[in-house]
């Protein structure tokens, strides 16, 4: 409900009143979840899976969703991962995400100028295992030495004024190096008061075998080089993957052809930066096109002679390319950037820009037996531009699914007699019922089971209640323009 209270046109004063309301609740919310969480950790019931994931796709998701208030606090959030290593990786990306969302939100919250980076490389491999090194850096308080020994220790906080200026549970690092030791690794911080902290760890995970290289759809690149042999492999490998390509061989031309596309083109831009065309001036043009264009554009450096060490590598450049052969790490610093940008396979390219073009309010069906979440529900999703039905229980949306066209339906996990799982094992098992709507499943429980249960049932994605409206939204994107 506050939410959507700050969604309205409320004089400054009640409005921050009612943010105020928001964040705690939210608060609160994490007070409890750190409390269950931790005693899951002490009856010893925290289960760690085993399963395939996009390491840069869940990377930028919880970046995504910390956005907002890393902006608001006029804070800079980064990402830095190494493109030396596959994606496709191995593991419980659930786990993964509670520790980083636990590290950067500290991180955040303890941060009142500069930055907070997330950095993830490689630290040792072979064919079928890697293990990957996660950083969490900021430029925030810091923590004064004689309490980093304790900084791990549950119920605590760096200090007692810590907890009445910031809040907390003081469960986040204890929650997060049993995580990280249940995984199979070990946490570590590395902080001075006033000048910042670094939170750092390592786990293990198998590589997933036989992924394909994908195309892209609503990319495009330009490349800053002198050397025609350097350009020629660059357009081989961004051909490959359905990339469009401009050289451009002059700095001043270069700031005008980004511009150009932010202006005119609907689609993502990356710049590939030669190191060799580059040599001494390179902190000087990365500064010139960060200010020109923001974020809106991802820079890779490729450096394969070595000219530059990391220390002198300016901290806007996103990725580092060292070796162009195969194509394979400029494939993974592309990935890195553009997770969600991959062009399903069987799609035709005349369709890549769909959702773009396409004006017609998506039609979305959400059941839900709670009047006052139905109200809300219907609220958020109208003023976000959705043609919206609402039923109150799984019988009614089998029959609305069966009398009309929805490009999506939003259930409620536990409805009386049908559920939402019910409905999802009702609408796949009848043949006369179109097949391929995406679904999102509503529900206050975050257990691992439910979860399964979810994915066993087919929902394509479940929302932990009370729903942010700006997650539920970008989700609706994401599986819609998925299913064109």
């Amino acid at each position: 409900i506050s939410q959507l209270l700050m969604s309205e046109y409320l004089e400054q004063k009640l409005n921050q009143k009612i943010k105020a309301i928001d964040i705690s609740a939210k608060h609160l919310l994490t007070l409890i979840d750190d409390i269950i969480e931790y005693s899951k950790i002490e009856n010893d019931k925290i289960i760690i899976e085993n399963q395939a994931f996009d390491l840069h796709a869940l990377v930028m998701n919880i970046c995504i969703s910390f956005e907002q208030i890393a902006s608001e606090k006029g804070i800079r959030l980064m990402t830095h991962i190494s493109p030396a290593f596959p994606f496709n990786i191995i593991g419980d990306p659930h786990r993964l995400q509670q520790v980083l969302n636990n590290l950067i939100g500290n991180a955040i919250k303890f941060t009142h100028q500069g930055y907070v980076d997330i950095r993830i490389s490689s630290v040792d491999a072979s064919d079928s295992r890697i293990s990957l090194r996660f950083e969490v850096v900021d430029t925030g308080i810091g923590i004064a030495y004689e309490r980093l020994k304790t900084i791990f220790h549950r119920f605590n906080q760096v200090d007692d004024s810590i907890t009445r200026e910031y809040g907390g549970s003081g469960l986040g690092t204890t929650i997060s190096k049993e995580l990280i030791n249940y995984m199979g690794g070990d946490i570590h911080v590395e902080s001075a008061l006033g000048k910042g902290s670094r939170f750092y760890f390592d786990l293990p995970f198998d590589i997933q075998e036989n992924i394909r290289e994908q195309r892209y759809t609503g990319v495009i690149a330009a490349t800053f080089t002198s050397n025609e042999q350097f350009l020629h492999r660059i357009n081989q490998s961004l051909k490959r993957w359905n990339i469009s390509n401009q050289a451009v061989f002059f700095a001043e031309e270069l700031t005008e052809v980004v511009l150009r596309y932010i202006a005119t083109s609907q689609q993502q831009l990356m710049v590939l930066l030669d190191a060799e065309h580059n040599d001494n001036n390179l902190r000087h043009l990365v500064s010139r096109l960060r200010n020109a264009a923001g974020n809106q554009i991802h820079l890779i450096l490729v450096d394969t002679v070595n000219r530059f060490q990391p220390k002198d590598i300016p901290f806007e450049i996103n990725s580092v390319v060292v070796n162009l052969l195969n194509g394979q790490q400029l494939y993974n610093a592309i990935h890195t950037a553009f997770p969600d940008s991959l062009q399903p396979e069987g799609r035709e390219e005349s369709n890549n820009c769909h959702h773009a073009l396409n004006q017609d309010r998506l039609k979305i069906l959400v059941a839900e037996d709670s009047s006052v979440n139905r109200l809300i529900l219907n609220e958020m999703l109208t003023k976000a531009g959705f043609d919206v039905e609402l039923v109150e229980s799984g019988e009614d949306a089998l029959q609305k699914i069966e009398e009309k066209n929805f490009d999506l339906t939003i259930l409620d996990m536990q409805m009386p007699r049908v559920g939402g799982l019910d409905v999802i094992h009702k609408y796949k098992a009848t043949k006369s019922l179109k097949e391929g709507m995406p679904f999102i499943i509503l529900t206050a429980n975050i257990s691992k089971e439910a979860e399964r249960q979810c994915k066993d049932a087919g929902a394509d994605i479940y929302l932990q209640k009370p729903i942010d409206i700006k997650v539920l939204v970008r989700e609706i994107h994401r599986l819609t323009e998925k299913k064109d």
